[in-house]
């Protein structure tokens, strides 16, 4: 029965496209299973049939063009991809190749260049504005030597569209290729008046010029360039050429001249370069103070460059002043590398205290990038306030951290969140009387009384810290009201432990009567019933 079952279900996975014939196999199948493996009569079987299940699947096999499987073993003779392959490339067609043309007289190569002319022509025709159709004209007649209609073609491009920059190019190649300079200056000369902003005809020209050692005229192309006011690259290839003719005084008066023009960092950074491979350490120096002027333009690597130049002519302390007015004063995007370095810097040329720093600042770098990103971070706040507090032992600094983590109020007035925050309160009051600023301690814990929103929530932690302190500046009125108001607030037993314990040191038996009494009001009366058992 499993068995007819199983080919009734294989016949709801065939494709769509046999659905028909599906239907009709359901049909099948659904008589057969009416006829079932027995009969039944009143509710009890009487005799049994038997389906021809292996006739049935063969029917539905053959019908769904599925294979019959009749023999599931592993086959003799495997058969390898590499077979496979090997088949196919053996029995694959042959791809077409055009017949080679052989030219026996003149009379048929005029006959195959007229052929082939139409068929650019045709070509050129059709697509006009493809450059490539051009070219390749042009360079079938450059292969035949018809270097006149090779120019006719370039010529014709350029007629159609002027401003594609590598027709321009390629027509400089092929004039090159043919040892025509003058043509090829010819052609670069209308190309960089008509296309004065294409930076590459440009390099094209003067690459050429300084090729063929005409340096006068390389400049003059150069000045020519530089009236266009282009980018610092150009600029820069003006300066490396005058370097490389030997012209130094030319390329610092060109440094200074591009500086006017274009304010970037750039071309100060190959000044710098250029000072320190031909001028003197002053020179150098005159240039660092001379970017200072322009420090928003060149903020990105002037501490950096400056604090290596210095550490190379052994001025230690100087780099160190450097990389730390650098770090004082750069952007938060640059401050992260100037801090990495420093640290690098300290590791390798300071003392374990210069080290220390480093690292330090680092550190407090990354809490305020921490910090500026959530300033409900109070795990970060506790480690940077235990940085200042204990190793760099700073107490202005520690003091402006309290400040600043107690005016992150909580938003949210539930009990979890105000626990960590008046944690920082009790922190700071302690960290005031460690310092015996006693006044700022009790101003602390004034404060910190009257921001806890006591309608909802009260921390037992803070009335005893606050009664405490009292106790230890003796001040027993202070103490008595502080009790007093965390018993009307919080009405916990270590509060009124405390105060028995207090008035019992004070010997004041009636108060501590008055205040066992109160205790008592508070107690539930389960305790108050234990209590009154146990006695």
């Amino acid at each position: 029965m499993n068995k007819v079952k199983d080919i009734y279900i294989h016949l709801n996975f065939m494709n769509n496209e046999r659905l028909k014939q599906r239907k009709t196999l359901k049909c099948l199948v659904l008589t057969k299973l009416l006829q079932l493996y027995y009969v039944i009569v009143g509710g009890k079987i009487c005799c049994f049939y038997h389906i021809q299940l292996k006739e049935l699947e063969k029917e539905v096999m053959i019908m769904s063009n599925k294979p019959i499987i009749k023999n599931r073993e592993f086959a003799e003779i495997q058969i390898t991809a590499e077979q496979l392959i090997r088949e196919a490339r053996d029995n694959q067609t042959p791809s077409y190749t055009r017949p080679k043309m052989t030219i026996h007289d003149e009379e048929e190569l005029q006959a195959y260049r007229l052929t082939k002319r139409k068929e650019f022509e045709q070509g050129v025709t059709k697509e006009r504005q493809n450059p490539k159709r051009w070219t390749r004209y042009a360079f079938w007649e450059e292969e035949q030597g018809e270097y006149v209609r090779a120019r006719s073609i370039f010529e014709r491009a350029l007629e159609q569209d002027y401003t594609i920059a590598d027709t321009w190019m390629k027509y400089v190649d092929f004039e090159l290729r043919n040892n025509q300079v003058n043509k090829a200056r010819n052609i670069l000369e209308r190309a960089t008046s008509l296309l004065p902003m294409v930076y590459k005809l440009w390099f094209k020209y003067v690459r050429l010029e300084e090729t063929v050692e005409n340096f006068d005229h390389c400049k003059e192309v150069f000045e020519k360039w530089m009236t266009f006011k282009p980018g610092e690259y150009p600029w820069l290839a003006y300066i490396k050429f005058e370097i490389r003719i030997g012209e130094i005084k030319v390329a610092k008066e060109l440094f200074e001249q591009a500086n006017q023009q274009l304010h970037c960092e750039e071309i100060y950074k190959e000044w710098v370069e250029f000072e320190k491979r031909f001028g003197t350490v002053e020179s150098t120096r005159e240039l660092f103070n001379k970017m200072a002027k322009d420090i928003e333009v060149c903020q990105n690597s002037y501490y950096q460059m400056f604090a290596e130049f210095e550490l190379s002519q052994g001025e230690i302390e100087r780099a160190r002043q450097i990389y730390l007015f650098g770090i004082d004063h750069s952007k938060e995007e640059n401050k992260r590398i100037l801090l990495n370095n420093y640290v690098k810097f300290e590791k390798i040329n300071g003392e374990m205290k210069d080290v220390d720093n480093a690292i330090w600042k680092k550190r407090r770098f990354e809490y305020e990038q921490k910090i500026q990103e959530n300033p409900f971070d109070y795990d970060t706040w506790y480690d940077y306030i235990q940085m200042e507090m204990n190793e760099i032992e700073s107490e202005e600094t520690t003091t402006m951290l309290y400040e600043r983590i107690i005016s992150q109020t909580p938003q949210e007035i539930t009990k979890e969140k105000w626990t960590r925050y008046i944690e920082f309160w009790v922190l700071y009051a302690r960290y005031e009387e460690k310092l015996q600023h006693y006044e700022n301690a009790f101003d602390i814990f004034s404060r910190t009384i009257k921001i806890i929103p006591h309608k909802y929530f009260t921390f037992k932690k803070v009335w005893r810290a606050y009664a405490n302190y009292a106790r230890r500046r003796k001040n027993i009125p202070l103490v008595r009201k502080i009790y007093g108001a965390a018993i009307g607030w919080c009405h916990k037993d270590d509060i009124f432990k405390d105060y028995i314990e207090f008035e019992t040191e004070n010997g004041e038996q009636e108060r501590i009567h008055k205040i066992q009494a109160k205790w008592n009001e508070f107690k539930p009366k389960e305790i108050k019933q234990e209590e009154v058992n146990n006695e």
